[in-house]
């Protein structure tokens, strides 16, 4: 059983502390939920507007211009350059924090690294989104310790290639979620 409230437990599954510090490295693909739809009641944009609603209710919308949380987790939707480097490819996953500045936090490969928002250009900050629940499309080329797969009971748009996709993101544990309907039997699960 994992101490602490909600918004301390939901940290800790994250791979934050508690508090939702950054502990010494960031385990942002500890944990990931994954629907192949955005919209509607089982895709990823509710998922995201609830956890953020119940998991983080006491916490108020400080971040980004009133838009998130302390701790939110986030993936960049959109390559961001400087001087023609690649600083934030799309697809990135990271945490938003504030110390004295908002910043995302990210795994760069060599450990956690720290971008300022501040620093990034202002048309540019708009390019990010909530992640506690992503797409399958959005997960390729990305691998998570604990896994949530959300299939809602609309069947018609999956195909064999989404859910292996999908499938194949977990490194240790998946759980999986399938609404049931009368469709199900026409289905390819």
């Amino acid at each position: 059983d994992i101490p602490g409230n909600l918004n301390e437990k939901l940290n800790q599954i994250l791979g934050l502390s508690a508090k939702g510090k950054i502990q010494k490295q960031i385990e942002v693909e500890n944990f990931q939920i994954l629907s192949p739809y955005n919209s509607e009641f089982s895709g990823t944009s509710k998922i995201n507007d609830f956890i953020q609603s119940v998991y983080k209710k006491d916490l108020r919308y400080t971040l980004q211009k009133n838009s998130y949380k302390q701790s939110d987790k986030l993936i960049r939707t959109k390559n961001y350059y400087e001087n023609q480097s690649l600083i934030l490819s799309n697809g990135t996953l990271g945490f938003l924090i504030k110390d004295k500045q908002d910043e995302f936090i990210y795994d760069s490969g060599e450990g956690y690294t720290k971008k300022e928002m501040y620093d990034i250009r202002g048309f540019e900050r708009e390019f990010f989104e909530l992640a506690y629940a992503i797409s399958i499309h959005k997960s390729q080329g990305s691998g998570f310790n604990n896994l949530f797969l959300v299939l809602p009971a609309r069947f018609g748009l999956l195909s064999k290639e989404l859910i292996y996709t999908a499938l194949t993101r977990t490194k240790k544990t998946i759980t999986i979620f399938i609404q049931n309907s009368d469709d199900l039997k026409k289905s390819i699960l």
